[in-house]
Parts: structure tokens; sequence; C-alpha cells
């Protein structure tokens, strides 16, 4: 693929140059990149393709259509950015250029500085963040074959937003982490590791009353799953921004 160019699945499939947007054609051809992309310097056979397009009511014209759907994204990406051979089809791309490896590369440093260096663990975790635009693959992302990945990248979203908040807490910034979880456990409120940021992040940023109300709210959607706490409101308080 032409150096200047990268593909992005984090939100709506788009590919850009140098930062302006290609026009990559319509629902079909846009299936086609994404899941090249998914499968990124790997082949996809060409069978696979048309079933991404069509499912399993193929056209009798599905090869000739996938080989035209191809042909236009060589001319848009580069000439070398897609490779033919025995009926499958390979992208052929750096992680630079995919916002998904991009992604993915810095949580796994964030993860792997959080507990050492959690200024650093929090900038990466910011910055595989910021790369965020949306649903995975826009409105192919609850089509079948992109879905599993979907839900995947989403998870690993979640989990650099735990890194960042954890290491917000870590670093004194109590008040910030605090207002963030507050409005992640109500979006996430079965994701107990926010609930028990949020009651740390509050206790150590002197706001006991709200810490202990958060503690018993988290108990009670413990209870309504026929659960427990893993920690009670001591413990949580005691290790708060270890």
């Amino acid at each position: 693929m032409r150096s200047d160019t990268e593909i992005l699945i984090l939100g709506p499939v788009e590919a850009r140059r140098n930062g302006e947007i290609i026009h990559i054609g319509g629902h079909h051809q846009r299936a086609v990149l994404a899941a090249l992309v998914l499968s990124a310097n790997h082949s996809v056979r060409a069978d696979e393709l048309a079933w991404v397009v069509w499912g399993d009511d193929l056209p009798s014209s599905a090869d000739g259509t996938i080989q035209s759907y191809v042909s236009r994204l060589r001319h848009l990406l580069g000439a070398d950015a897609i490779v033919n051979e025995d009926h499958s089809y390979t992208l052929i791309a750096s992680c630079e250029q995919l916002d998904s490896c991009r992604f993915e590369r810095l949580v796994h440093e964030a993860r792997s500085l959080s507990h050492d260096d959690p200024a650093a663990a929090l900038e990466a975790s910011r910055a595989a963040i910021e790369l965020w635009r949306g649903p995975v693959l826009g409105l192919l992302g609850d089509e079948e074959f992109g879905h599993l990945e979907a839900i995947r990248l989403e998870e690993l979203r979640m989990l650099a937003v735990e890194i960042e908040t954890e290491c917000e807490l870590r670093l004194g910034q109590w008040g910030e982490c605090a207002s963030r979880l507050k409005a992640l456990v109500v979006e996430y409120p079965y994701r107990e590791r926010f609930w028990r940021l949020l009651v740390a992040a509050l206790f150590k940023d002197g706001r006991r009353l709200e810490a202990m109300a958060s503690y018993d709210e988290y108990q009670r959607w413990m209870a309504e799953s026929g659960l427990e706490p893993q920690e009670t409101f001591d413990d949580l308080v005691a290790g708060a921004g270890r």
C-alpha cells in the first residue's frame, strides 16, 4: 500500500491519503476492504469475500464482481496494495497504516507500563482511545463477518479506559478520575472494575460519603446478579492509588 495511505476501521471504514479522505465506493466495496483489513497481511479467499458481500445468496457474477472491487481498491490504495494469488487476496499494510493495529499496540504498551510507569501508561492509553471515531466498522460492524472482531476490539477499548482511569487514580488525579467513572458506571454498570475505581477515587478526593454511597450502589448491582463484591469498602479505600 502507498506509504502515505492509511485505513481506518475504528469507526466507519475509511481510507485516507496524507490525512485526506479517499472515496472508497459503496457498501459492498467497503465490505471487501473491511474484510481484507481484518486479515491484513494474510490471504482471504475470493469465495470468502463473496460471502462477505452477498452471504449465501451469491449471484452468478460473484467472481467477476469481486475482481472488479479489488481492482478499484488497488487503484485507490496503490497497485501493490492487494496481492492476488491462488484465488485469494492479501492486503499488504504496515501496522502504522492501520488504526486497529496501532490501537492494539498502544493498549499492550499501556498495560505493560501501568504498574511501573503510570504516567507513560496514561499517555499510551489516551493515545489508544483517541483513535476511536465510533463503533468498529461503522454500519458494517453488525454484519457477521466483522461482528466478533468488533466485540474483541471494543473489549480492548474498555481495557484502555480502565487503565486510563486507574493511572489517573495512581497519579493523584482523583477529581478528574471520579468524574469520568461516575459516567462509566452508569453506561457500564456490570463492569466491576469501574465501580471499585470510583469508590477509591471518591475516597481519595475527600468525598467519603459519596464513596460510601457508590459502594452501596455497587453492592446492589452485584446482589441483583446473585454475587457479592470481591472487596469490602475498607479494602478498596486502603488500596486506593496503589
